[in-house]
């Protein structure tokens, strides 16, 4: 008949094989931590490249999986803002980037990424000096380009307000300025 017990090697074998089964299931569950836990951090730099932060900039932002590390990469585009002469057409300081001058038209608006005035929400028009903390808030570089250009539309509204009073020059032209403030995509 089958005798019951169980010689040393067949126990042993029998508690290596627990053992390791346990070991499994523990470094499974750190693993799949670890891939949640750098999903959820991706998904925070994702939050902070969405259109509320970034306005038109959102728009140029895409995730891609890194295989070697196990998680996704957010890549987003950013303003290179400099003082530059406008006649600068070496493309400098980064060479392969277009640069885009501020000026305060439509056009400008649009090739700056800038959001328009009227785009605003409620918030930042009743307290626009307000320090706000948190997630989701504008970028600071955002509030800086729609500032450019309503500081450049107001002054060519000057310019011309000027103008139309007395018999003063007109203004020079963007491309014969000495300074104007160069945008770049990097």
């Amino acid at each position: 008949m089958w005798e019951t017990r169980m010689d040393n090697a067949t126990l042993a074998g029998v508690v290596a094989t627990m053992i390791s089964f346990l070991a499994l299931i523990v470094s499974s569950v750190q693993l799949l931590y670890q891939y949640y836990t750098n999903v959820s951090l991706n998904a925070l730099g994702a939050r902070n490249c969405n259109e509320i932060v970034k306005g038109p900039w959102a728009k140029f932002t895409r995730r891609r999986w890194r295989w070697s590390e196990l998680r996704s990469e957010t890549i987003f585009e950013s303003p290179f803002l400099f003082m530059n002469s406008a006649s600068n057409h070496d493309r400098e300081p980064l060479p392969l980037q277009d640069i885009w001058y501020i000026d305060g038209s439509q056009k400008s608006y649009e090739e700056t990424r800038t959001p328009l005035p009227e785009d605003l929400s409620p918030a930042y028009e009743t307290a626009p000096t307000l320090i706000h903390q948190g997630v989701n808030i504008e970028a600071t570089w955002v509030l800086l380009l729609r500032t450019l250009q309503s500081t450049e539309q107001e002054s060519t509204r000057w310019n011309e307000t000027r103008r139309s009073f007395g018999n003063y020059e007109k203004p020079l032209p963007l491309e014969t300025r000495p300074l104007a403030v160069g945008v770049q995509v990097q």
